[in-house]
């Protein structure tokens, strides 16, 4: 791994300094670990996730639901609405979500966020012999923030989703 200083980065520690560089140099999330080591040799580890450079955006909610297809007789349809946060937590509009779709039907496709970071996918014309379909995020791109996967997560509403994928059932 390779490192670059970052620009009159420090910290002051009961009179210590602490020098700062960032690994790859980009604007990403990095895992920073920080270990305290006592007179008597005692140490203490803590780690924390530190957004550097560009604010990060994540997935926020995915929610499924599956109807009877406005297609072919017997066949269902999935739709799958999303909702894009920032690092704090605030919707983002102009994010574009791409996904992909699987067990039961196939394809990929994406939508971008309105004003309050939402946006939908629907795929028609699922087999009826399809019990589920899989939908996931394949990636979410934005003019000024980064995609930050390792925070997606799903409001808690009973569904299988983990805010990276969820799983429809047939009606």
């Amino acid at each position: 791994m390779t490192s670059i200083l970052v620009p009159m980065v420090a910290w002051s520690l009961a009179g210590l300094r602490i020098n700062a560089s960032k690994p790859g140099g980009r604007a990403a999330t990095y895992p920073v670990v920080l270990t305290v080591t006592d007179n008597g040799g005692v140490t203490d580890t803590d780690a924390q996730d530190v957004p550097v450079g560009s604010p990060s955006l994540h997935m926020g909610v995915l929610d499924g639901n599956a109807s009877p297809s406005t297609g072919p007789a017997g066949k269902r349809d999935a739709a799958v609405a999303i909702e894009v946060h920032d690092n704090c937590h605030a919707p983002i509009s102009g994010a574009t979500v791409s996904d992909s779709w699987s067990a039961g039907t196939s394809g990929s496709g994406s939508c971008v966020t309105d004003s309050p970071g939402q946006c939908e996918i629907t795929r028609n014309n699922i087999n009826k012999n399809s019990t589920s379909v899989t939908f996931a995020v394949g990636n979410l791109t934005h003019t000024t923030h980064y995609f930050n996967s390792g925070a997606n997560h799903d409001e808690p509403n009973g569904d299988s989703s983990d805010g990276t994928t969820i799983t429809i059932l047939r009606p």
